[in-house]
């Protein structure tokens, strides 16, 4: 089964999301629940975590402001671990706490890695071989270690849960020919 991790910050939410203010209660309840966001998410199979270089307050700030909370199994942030993206230690952190080691040892597990930043993504790849996907609306020239690229968490989750769709009707046709 496969595992999602995603980064907070600009990636689960956009600039359009919130209103960027020095008046910190203004701006955490800027912060609208992201219905079909959420919705989106609790389709995927599989566990959903957060690696951020946000603090922890500000990922339960902004998590229980967009009612996302309660998805993910869990979270490491910079603060905890004391390690900022991209510097190598932050992801072997995250890969030790969520125990990602124990799904990589089938060939049909795969970790997708949700990040706005490119170089971010590329300490994914390069340490654990994570499928990356950025999240940015920008047209960036294609690298190598970017394997998939959308414009909105929205539409790379849209496009991943239809992908598992996929996946499960042809297990199923795949089965029921076995049977016959």
């Amino acid at each position: 089964m496969p595992q999602y991790i995603f980064d907070l910050d600009l990636t689960l939410y956009s600039k359009d999301d919130f209103k960027d203010t020095d008046n910190e209660i203004e701006y955490y309840n800027s912060f609208q629940p992201k219905t079909e966001l959420a919705k989106q998410l609790r389709s995927l199979k599989g566990n959903k975590y957060i690696l951020t270089n946000a603090n922890i307050a500000h990922v339960d700030e902004v998590l229980d402001k967009l009612d996302l909370k309660d998805i993910f199994q869990d979270m490491m942030s910079s603060d905890v671990a004391d390690s900022y993206k991209p510097a190598q230690d932050i992801y072997h952190i995250a890969n030790h706490i969520f125990e990602l080691d124990k799904y990589t040892t089938e060939t049909d597990n795969k970790i997708y890695f949700f990040e706005d930043l490119a170089a971010n993504l590329k300490a994914g790849k390069k340490l654990y071989g994570w499928e990356t996907v950025l999240i940015s609306n920008k047209k960036l020239p294609k690298r190598k270690y970017i394997d998939y690229t959308f414009p909105n968490v929205e539409e790379a989750l849209s496009y991943f849960n239809e992908q598992e769709k996929f996946d499960k009707n042809n297990i199923l046709k795949s089965k029921k020919y076995k049977n016959i």
